[in-house]
């Protein structure tokens, strides 16, 4: 019931029917991730290291999961702990190279940093670690038009839409 109010839109029903899950089985990894990840956007504190306490009660059932130690960094990040973070993603990233979420949280902690050049670096990798997949070339795109480099960000979405012709936000971001 969860994912299907996800697709929704529902967020807080959603995390109602998670909770319950993880009350029904605690196990349920796939259940404390998606109550973990939802939790992440809170606007407060606790809901945020709530997101933390299921993240790493994946990780205690599946040691070096990435999505886990993406949900840790992206948390240490909103809670002011950016080196914390990046070492999260940089684990989540050297147990599995290929994770995007995680190459565009530690391009985000990067820009907390003040790194331009190591964030534009790490959407580099997530590109070059994912050449079939349009998707990191659209965040390379919106990273190039942030930093106000139209050229470079239109290169990548007209990369991203050779892969995926159809593709709406390329095709939107390149409007």
């Amino acid at each position: 019931l969860g994912l299907s109010f996800i697709a929704e839109g529902d967020g807080k029903s959603a995390a109602a029917d998670f909770r319950k899950a993880v009350e029904v089985n605690p196990r349920h990894t796939g259940a404390q991730l998606q109550l973990a990840e939802l939790m992440a956007t809170g606007r407060d504190k606790a809901s945020v290291e709530e997101a933390q306490k299921h993240a790493q009660a994946v990780l205690a059932l599946q040691p070096d999961d990435p999505d886990a130690l993406s949900v840790l960094g992206a948390t240490d990040l909103r809670l002011g702990n950016p080196e914390s973070a990046q070492s999260h993603l940089e684990q989540a990233l050297r147990k599995s190279p290929a994770h995007l979420k995680s190459w565009v949280v530690l391009a985000e902690v990067k820009m907390a940093r003040h790194d331009v050049a190591g964030a534009e670096e790490a959407l580099r990798q997530a590109s070059t670690r994912l050449p079939k997949s349009p998707d990191p070339k659209i965040y390379l795109g919106q990273f190039y038009l942030s930093q106000g480099r139209a050229q470079e960000a239109e290169q990548q979405f007209r990369l991203a839409l050779g892969i995926d012709p159809k593709n709406g936000p390329a095709l939107m971001n390149l409007g």
